[in-house]
């Protein structure tokens, strides 16, 4: 509720000073649409994370081409040069955030076929997207405070999900990876640099790279019988 009543305060102070300053709103407007944008991305979410900032682009855009004023024709093919780079850049952002959907999927539609398909019980743990493909395919999700599952149960994690804590003294083993390759130079995901939905893997929002990594890690579990 502080932070709150502080930057109404100062949204306010704003719209005052730009209304005596420049006799019309609109710089505040955007001003304030760039500072809801980043104590939004500081102080609404529990994962401080690169794409919380994109709504802040478009007024930031506007209040560059506003100081730069009456534009040359050479800062014109400039900007046209510099808007090709990021349509080609938010293309490769989109294909690699395809690449690691369709992991999740296949990972999802393997353990149906390999393990709930022969009978066995099996759970989850993870959130985004892989949370849709792993209850689509009837898995049960993992929880702290939950129902544990029971002993030789499988449990599917992604290397590079956002995963909960598991029950207190749950035993598990590894008992076989899946790794899915990539094929686009763009990562947003990864434990070398892509930090698009997480600063936890990286500062950069994505990263660039010639050489091969997989796009997603599978990694399933056996739960163990407790020891006693």
């Amino acid at each position: 509720m502080l932070a709150v009543a502080v930057i109404g305060g100062l949204a306010a102070a704003g719209w005052a000073a730009a209304v005596r300053r420049w006799g019309s709103a609109e710089w505040v407007v955007l001003l304030a649409w760039v500072a809801a944008t980043v104590a939004f991305s500081v102080l609404g979410t529990p994962t401080q994370a690169a794409r919380h900032l994109l709504p802040a682009f478009p007024p930031l855009t506007v209040l560059v081409l506003r100081l730069l004023g009456p534009l040359r024709r050479a800062t014109h093919i400039a900007l046209a040069v510099l808007l090709a780079i990021q349509g080609g850049t938010a293309y490769l952002v989109a294909a690699a955030d395809a690449e690691v959907a369709d992991a999740g999927r296949q990972f999802a539609r393997y353990a149906a076929e390999n393990y709930k398909g022969s009978g066995q019980d099996v759970w989850f743990n993870g959130h985004g997207g892989w949370q849709h493909y792993a209850q689509a395919q009837g898995f049960r999700q993992i929880s702290a405070s939950g129902v544990p599952p029971a002993p030789g149960a499988i449990v599917l994690e992604p290397k590079w999900v956002d995963c909960g804590a598991y029950p207190r003294g749950l035993a598990i083993t590894l008992v076989e990876v899946k790794t899915y390759e990539t094929r686009c130079p763009v990562q947003t995901l990864d434990a070398e640099g892509g930090g698009f939905y997480a600063v936890t893997l990286g500062r950069m929002p994505y990263s660039f790279t010639l050489e091969k990594r997989p796009a997603q890690v599978g990694q399933v579990f056996r739960v163990e019988a407790p020891h006693r």
